[in-house]
């Protein structure tokens, strides 16, 4: 399933702030996909969309009851009641954003903190070979000249030429294309790279070719000596397994914790659903049953403590990982 409507939004307003009817409006039947990387904000919508397509949004109006209602200020809307959870604006995680994406295209995650949108994001490398680390950055900026500036300072800290993954094709313009021209880095639209079967994120064919065409364009190697090269074994190493898993559970604590005290200054503190163990699996490259065996069959104690904190709301609110 493509996920095109998600990337357009994001590219059209990079702070993604809307409340969850326009995501559901926006997002169409990728929503199930995009919810995980999806969080409550501590702010309200003022305008809520109407009940039908095509008529103006709501002006959200709460009474001295508390009580809200989306008004049609044009008279084409009946009044709609509405609830607090209905005008909660939700946001994208760029933590979340960041797991998501380099599951999906093989990156090694980057451990200095996310940072926010719009602006830069460090995914991460790629490793096309050992020794060989290649920078990749997201950028989502308002416009080409925020799109510019970000790129900029992208290039200034980056030791190897980059490959830059954009929302859209929208904002490369062409003094955008020259810069990226000028460093050898590589301009990579998200519409044309991920998609998703079902909930799970992956790579299109065309990630490939974006990696291989980068090596060349940045002459770190040609795609003839990348495919020669001994591809690496698979083995399901319990150790490198139960690191993959302690690394995935604290970022899920983060985002359930920051998500716990968005829900809390609403009055009602939620507690994050726990991934599945076949989530898990799937985010790791590894089989369910291997998940099944790091956590039951004589567990490291940590994650043992982090599988078992992640579905205790104490424990997330709590968490200083």
């Amino acid at each position: 399933m493509s996920l095109d409507l998600f990337w357009q939004f994001i590219e059209a307003r990079p702070t993604g702030a809307a409340v969850m009817a326009e995501w559901r409006e926006r997002c169409g039947p990728a929503l199930p996909a995009i919810a995980p990387v999806l969080e409550p904000t501590a702010h309200h919508a003022t305008a809520h969309p109407a009940p039908k397509p095509g008529r103006p949004p709501l002006r959200v109006v709460r009474h001295r009851d508390g009580r809200l209602v989306g008004l049609c200020d044009e008279g084409r809307t009946d009044r709609v009641d509405l609830s607090l959870d209905d005008v909660v604006l939700h946001a994208v995680n760029p933590s979340e954003l960041r797991r998501h994406l380099c599951v999906a295209l093989s990156i090694k995650t980057a451990h200095e903190p996310v940072g926010t949108l719009p602006g830069s994001v460090r995914l991460g490398h790629w490793e096309p070979r050992p020794a060989l680390q290649i920078p990749v950055v997201l950028i989502a900026a308002p416009d080409e000249a925020a799109m510019l500036t970000a790129l900029h300072a992208v290039m200034a800290g980056a030791k190897k030429p980059p490959i830059v993954l954009t929302p859209g094709r929208s904002h490369w313009s062409e003094p955008v294309k020259a810069t990226a021209d000028a460093a050898r880095a590589t301009l990579a639209p998200l519409c044309e790279v991920v998609a998703t079967d079902g909930s799970a994120w992956r790579a299109t064919e065309a990630w490939q070719a974006f990696q291989f065409g980068h090596l060349e364009r940045a002459g770190l190697a040609t795609p003839a000596q990348i495919r020669a090269a001994k591809p690496k074994k698979k083995r399901e190493s319990r150790a490198a397994a139960i690191d993959g898993l302690k690394r995935e559970l604290r970022e899920h604590l983060r985002s359930a914790r920051a998500h716990y005290h968005a829900t809390a200054e609403r009055g009602e503190p939620k507690l994050l659903p726990r991934p599945e163990q076949q989530d898990l699996a799937k985010r790791l490259g590894i089989s369910k049953a291997t998940v099944t065996r790091c956590l039951n069959e004589e567990p490291d104690a940590e994650l043992k403590l982090l599988w078992s904190g992640a579905d205790n709301i104490d424990y997330v609110r709590k968490f200083r990982g």
